[in-house]
């Protein structure tokens, strides 16, 4: 479903939400020339822009983001997150060397 950027945003953070104890979010990016114009974001046929979309579950979300908005975008966007990266699970430390690969290296 393509939304507009501040739409976008806070649906991703709700989307996050939903799947933080169990499921997974990808966000995938991807330059775009439009066609035609865009009604929802108001963007002008033939101008490049960054096509933006979200997965998690059953839901789809995307937009479109002009460069002149990029930056403002980029900051709320990286804001979010940040915010969910403390969800992340810590991996296990790697095994020291056995004493059989350490008597072949002396």
């Amino acid at each position: 479903m393509l939304v507009e950027k501040d739409r976008f945003l806070a649906e991703l953070a709700k989307l996050f939400e939903r799947q933080r104890q169990s499921g997974t979010v990808w966000v995938t990016h991807k330059r775009h020339v439009l066609k035609k114009k865009c009604q929802v974001t108001g963007i002008d046929a033939g101008e490049s822009c960054c096509l933006i979309r979200a997965k998690g579950g059953k839901r789809k979300l995307s937009t479109l983001i002009s460069h002149k908005d990029a930056v403002k975008f980029q900051i709320t966007y990286s804001t979010i997150m940040k915010g969910q990266l403390d969800g992340l699970k810590r991996h296990a430390a790697a095994k020291s060397k056995s004493a059989s690969s350490r008597k072949l290296k002396e």
